[in-house]
């Protein structure tokens, strides 16, 4: 079975899933960090353009914001999401924002983290406070505390640096404000109008904090956007250059001469053949399962 109906958007929030039958989620946007944790069975995922990930029960995962994946939950699993904007406790924001170091010298791998017991216990009671009806936003916001809690204390402060590393940041609001700002207006005018900052500010605070200019890194996610609508079914030249707002065909073919090494309709054609492979290794682990 195919769904979009998975990833949740909210200021934070836990839901717990169980998946009757084997579920194929179609490429998609992750709308706010979101945590997986698989109380049991497998699931399959991949983020972007990292290696996918397979996960067996007691491991968990973290999505950064904006991030695009392809995802499959093997029939009989059940999944806790933990979705979060912003980590409430300043220290352990700062705590976070101190892993920056790791962060600089330790390249990004998307990999997940076996629970040990503190987070297994978690999970567990916190599948029993869902079933019981305990969704206020104050309980979910001690909830989040508590998590934190339990992630600082279980595990080394290396494995925390690269499983939250897309977040971490010496400024990780400021992060999160442009993150934010730009699923509002994708323009580099748009965003520094809505962090309220001038834009000699802006610049330097962004070159400071994301380690890019702040005109490279609206490129990457142009890029990544680009990359995610020619994987979606029946994607094409003309519904890719409308999403983009490319002006002509000529203006198209030259972005992605440039930064693809290749035509639109190359792009299409390898990006669909690499969803039809990652269905394929789905069936594959579903089979063997």
């Amino acid at each position: 079975m195919r769904s979009k109906l998975i990833y949740f958007l909210g200021k934070q929030l836990f839901k717990s899933v169980d998946f009757d039958e084997s579920t194929e989620i179609i490429t998609e946007v992750i709308p706010s960090n979101t945590i997986i944790f698989v109380v049991k069975g497998t699931v399959e995922i991949s983020c972007d353009m990292h290696a996918k990930q397979v996960l067996k029960t007691n491991d968990m995962i973290f999505l950064p914001k904006q991030s695009i994946t392809q995802t499959c939950y093997m029939q009989g699993s059940k999944v806790l999401f933990f979705v979060f904007d912003l980590i409430i406790s300043p220290a352990d924001k700062q705590l976070l924002q101190s892993y920056v170091d790791i962060c600089e010298n330790t390249p990004y791998r998307f990999q997940h983290l076996s629970m040990r017991k503190p987070l297994i216990t978690f999970a567990e009671s916190m599948l029993q406070a869902l079933e019981m009806g305990f969704t206020s936003d104050f309980f979910f916001e001690l909830k989040h505390l508590e998590l934190f809690h339990f992630l600082v204390h279980s595990y080394k402060k290396e494995e925390l640096a690269l499983f939250f590393h897309p977040i971490i940041s010496k400024n990780i609001d400021f992060k999160n404000l442009v993150l934010d700002s730009y699923t509002r207006d994708e323009t580099l005018e748009g965003i520094v109008k809505l962090s309220c900052m001038s834009k000699s500010a802006f610049r330097k605070q962004f070159k400071e904090y994301f380690g890019v200019s702040a005109y490279q890194w609206i490129l990457q996610q142009r890029c990544k956007k680009i990359r995610y609508l020619a994987e979606q079914p029946n994607a094409t030249i003309k519904g890719i250059m409308s999403e983009l707002n490319f002006d002509s065909p000529s203006h198209f073919n030259r972005f992605c001469r440039r930064h693809f090494n290749c035509t639109p309709k190359d792009l299409i054609i390898k990006h669909q053949i690499r969803r039809k492979n990652i269905s394929f290794s789905i069936k594959e682990i579903r089979d063997i399962d």
